[in-house]
């Protein structure tokens, strides 16, 4: 349990602050805290990529005009091998990205927010760093109110994304106002509107569609609250969703995953005859391998859970295989890598690299397929990972995509024309994951 979960970590903060103010004053000694300076934040991302502004979430259109797409760095950039010991880039790379951190949507609770929260938490267990546990400490003071509101919160939006980033609040809910925080988020998931057969809508906006991405934003949070906080070993809930999951989206011919079931059959971009959307996209079925590797490990007293979740994981895993390029990567269009404008994809393929690497480590997958993943790793950081004018920086990651009535219609030309961005959240949160997985290896 971490010194922040037992309620010390603002008292501890108090001390270290004044401590500080004493012995650097004439320094401006708050350097290392000063992420938490909303006015240095925006100073400083004026002299680096400035992903963080234009980002979006998966689920909302948008109409700006479309960027180019990163290409692999040219060969006078400086590359970090990764098998060149250069974890210290890489350590630098994410105190460099903590510390120019900007919130999302203008600070508003939100799921883009909650992975980087995830993947900090990952990396101060795989590191025993405080740097990111007080990032995260930080983050939640940040957002969740003395009352527990969470900062601009509407649970009526029944926004199946945020949930998210609720998942962090368990190891704060000593706490009062975060255990309130914990409580609305559940009080959603009870009350989210569901399809026919069971499963969660992504939004009240969309109804009777269920997104892979939606999986792993609620799925582990459920699980999570059901045995710690309801004390209870009834997950008959979350294993009828996961299995409407794998009888719906999942296409036997392909052996791979759709990105989208309509249960309605109306929406244009599901087929009228299975309510399938049309492709196979990378970074869907990444969030879903994490949903099933992360149910699993926080059921890992609950076999029942392992026999329903651990056949689909391997399946998963056993038809993505043979699309892995051989450099290490999946393509954006996961089964089309002879598309024009096809490319490696970043956030995916470090998702599968994550989900592959716990699923090894925890026993769901064998031991041989570690190579897999850590090859999908190594593909992404030899691609992607480069320093520029003294900064690191992780490109060739798909901004975001979705599916609605219009434009996001679900075709190979719409997942192509999304932006590709350079240190963008999905991109970077599952690379903390990937390499806490990597540094166990190495322990």
């Amino acid at each position: 349990m971490r010194w922040y979960s037992k309620g010390g970590w603002i008292m501890k903060r108090v001390i270290v602050s004044v401590t500080l103010l004493v012995l650097v004053v004439g320094i401006v000694g708050m350097g290392y805290y000063t992420f938490r300076n909303d006015k240095d934040r925006t100073e400083e991302a004026q002299v680096t990529t400035e992903v963080q502004e234009v980002s979006q979430p998966e689920d909302e259109p948008k109409d700006e005009p479309k960027e180019s797409v990163d290409e692999p760095v040219e060969k006078d950039v400086a590359m970090v091998d990764p098998n060149k010991g250069t974890m210290e880039e890489i350590e630098l790379y994410f105190h460099q990205f903590i510390h120019k951190f900007k919130p999302y949507k203008d600070g508003r609770w939100c799921y883009e927010d909650g992975i980087i929260l995830l993947g900090a938490s990952y990396l101060s267990d795989a590191t025993g760093s405080p740097y990111y546990d007080e990032f995260v400490a930080d983050y939640l003071w940040r957002h969740i109110d003395e009352e527990g509101q969470l900062k601009q919160y509407k649970m009526d939006d029944y926004n199946i994304d945020n949930i998210n980033a609720g998942k962090v609040l368990f190891d704060y809910s000593d706490q009062d106002n975060y255990r309130i925080a914990l409580n609305t988020l559940y009080e959603q998931v009870l009350n989210q509107p569901r399809t026919e057969s069971g499963n969660f809508w992504h939004k009240n906006k969309y109804p009777n569609q269920v997104w892979l991405d939606g999986l792993y934003m609620a799925q582990p949070f459920y699980a999570r609250y059901v045995i710690e906080v309801e004390a209870s070993n009834d997950f008959s809930d979350i294993l009828n969703q996961f299995t409407n999951v794998r009888k719906n989206l999942w296409d036997e011919d392909q052996k791979l995953y759709r990105h989208a079931f309509d249960e309605s059959y109306k929406m244009s971009w599901a087929d009228p005859e299975t309510g399938l959307s049309k492709n196979v996209w990378n970074r869907s079925v990444g969030w879903y391998a994490m949903a099933l590797v992360d149910v699993m490990e926080i059921c890992e007293d609950y076999p029942e859970v392992k026999e329903v979740l651990e056949p689909m994981l391997v399946e998963l895993v056993d038809g993505m295989l043979p699309h892995q390029e051989e450099q290490g990567m999946w393509y954006q269009i996961v089964d089309g890598p002879e598309i024009e404008g096809n490319y490696l994809e970043t956030s995916g393929t470090l998702m599968m690299a994550y989900s592959i690497l716990k699923a090894v480590r925890l026993g769901y997958l064998p031991e041989s397929y570690q190579d897999y993943g850590l090859n999908a790793f190594r593909g992404t950081m030899d691609t992607y990972f480069y320093k520029e004018n003294a900064q690191l920086h992780l490109g060739g990651t798909c901004r975001s995509a979705g599916l609605d009535g219009d434009k996001r219609d679900g075709s190979v030309a719409y997942y192509l024309s999304e932006p590709i961005v350079t240190d963008e959240a999905k991109g970077v949160a599952p690379f903390m994951m990937a390499y806490s997985e990597v540094i166990r290896i190495q322990q």
